[in-house]
């Protein structure tokens, strides 16, 4: 893994090596599109003096520049735990609901995947997404 940058050099990655949209980032991190490029240059001075706000910015950015150096099966293990904690959905309907046995789902779980044939770990990515879709207004914030 690279060695961890700063957050302006962070933003900055995800806007130049990852091409994200400002105004998707803009809208995620509630910054204006205009100040996004001042932050990537270094310029913290347009943020919030609020230094929560100014966390909660890091935060959301640092777990965005994270994404491609995370494993997809840890991803992967991890939206499972929400929905299973958060959502109290069994692994049982998880398994049901992607069309795979319960021990596929505890094999993710427990950190097996590579035990598992891709196309199982795919339609349990499948039904993951969508329950996550669906059910993110229940979590908090």
């Amino acid at each position: 893994m690279e060695e961890l940058c700063d957050i302006p050099e962070q933003l900055k990655t995800l806007l130049e090596k990852y091409r994200f949209n400002v105004n998707t980032l803009s809208e995620y991190l509630a910054v204006p599109a205009e100040d996004i490029r001042q932050i990537a240059e270094g310029n913290l001075d347009v943020l919030p003096d609020d230094n929560m706000l100014r966390f909660e910015i890091f935060n959301k950015i640092s777990f965005l520049y994270m994404i491609p150096y995370e494993g997809p099966d840890k991803k992967l293990s991890a939206f499972l735990m929400v929905l299973i904690s958060h959502h109290g959905l069994s692994k049982d309907t998880i398994a049901r609901m992607a069309g795979v046995e319960k021990s596929d789902i505890d094999k993710m779980l427990s950190g097996r995947m590579e035990q598992m044939a891709g196309e199982k770990k795919y339609r349990v990515a499948a039904a993951v997404m969508c329950l996550r879709f669906f059910l993110k207004e229940n979590e908090p914030g």
